[in-house]
């Protein structure tokens, strides 16, 4: 019974601990399906910094692959191929386990922070945690016309430049519209895909850059929405309380960008910044380097 107890309090320690690494790393180790036996092996003759180092080495090996973190050169080229080597769909499950390590190392950044990421909420079930597209791909076709306008509607209404689109969406979802064709479809997305500057040929990125987490339900009611939709609706979500992964709210406040002015559109040059970001953060934290 004793021995019982001894580990109660080893784990009641990690949950408790005030520096909250242990809190976070067991955390993140413990979704990656690294088993609390392991865990505890690694705590094991140590002192605390020791037990950090490998939960650190750890986490790396989980998301990276290898056994041990390299020097600060080597790690950040490292990182920086193996970001630009995964893709979305082929590495959905590496990318996520990557976007969720950058929000706990985010979290850990500044030792004067008391914020600790919401594990609960994020292992729950009934939301399904998983990747969106920041841009949304085109060639994901939209199945319900009078859903997808009706979001893009509400952001436009709250816009002062657009003379012209509000009515046309307005009559196309009039309830005496009853024959509207997918061709009048089309041309109105089109219209509108213009104005949010998402209608060019360009192809939509795959990768890390253009990838954040969402929960599945907000996900589904958002799929295909210009970036600045999407951005309306996560804010409204994270100012009522929902729970919401601060790099995902960070992403559509635009804090990685450079120029943060425009929050119409999401630009290569907004990607390249938020891979940046996820790179330097990543760095830090499997380094140990967290600010005071």
């Amino acid at each position: 019974w004793l021995e019982i107890k001894r580990e109660f309090m080893r784990l009641l320690e990690w949950f408790e601990d005030e520096r909250r690494i242990a809190y976070h790393i067991v955390g993140f180790l413990v979704t990656q399906s690294v088993g609390l036996a392991r865990i505890r092996e690694l705590s094991k003759e140590c002192t605390k910094s020791q037990f950090d180092r490998r939960l650190r080495d750890c986490a790396y090996q989980s998301v990276v692959g290898a056994p041990t973190v390299p020097h600060e050169a080597d790690l950040r080229a490292t990182l920086t191929a193996h970001l630009e080597s995964l893709e979305y769909g082929r590495d959905s499950k590496k990318i996520r386990s990557i976007l969720l390590l950058f929000n706990i190392a985010t979290l850990l950044e500044h030792e004067r922070s008391n914020m600790r990421f919401q594990f609960d909420e994020f292992k729950d079930d009934k939301l399904g945690w998983d990747l969106e597209h920041i841009r949304s791909v085109a060639s994901d076709k939209i199945t319900d016309h009078s859903a997808w306008l009706t979001d893009c509607l509400r952001f436009l209404e709250t816009q002062t430049d657009d003379r012209k689109l509000v009515p046309a969406i307005n009559a196309y979802l009039a309830p005496r519209n009853t024959m509207a064709t997918d061709r009048e479809f089309e041309e109105l997305h089109l219209e509108i895909l213009e104005y949010f500057g998402e209608s060019d040929e360009q192809e939509v990125r795959n990768d890390i850059a253009n990838l954040t987490l969402l929960d599945r339900r907000t996900n589904r009611g958002y799929k295909n929405a210009p970036f600045a939709v999407k951005r309306q609706k996560v804010l409204s979500l994270d100012k009522s309380g929902i729970f919401i992964p601060l790099c995902t709210r960070n992403v559509f406040l635009k804090c990685y960008s450079a120029q943060s002015g425009n929050t119409i559109f999401w630009t290569d040059e907004d990607g390249d910044a938020y891979q940046h970001a996820i790179i330097e953060t990543l760095v830090g934290f499997f380094l140990g380097k967290e600010a005071t």
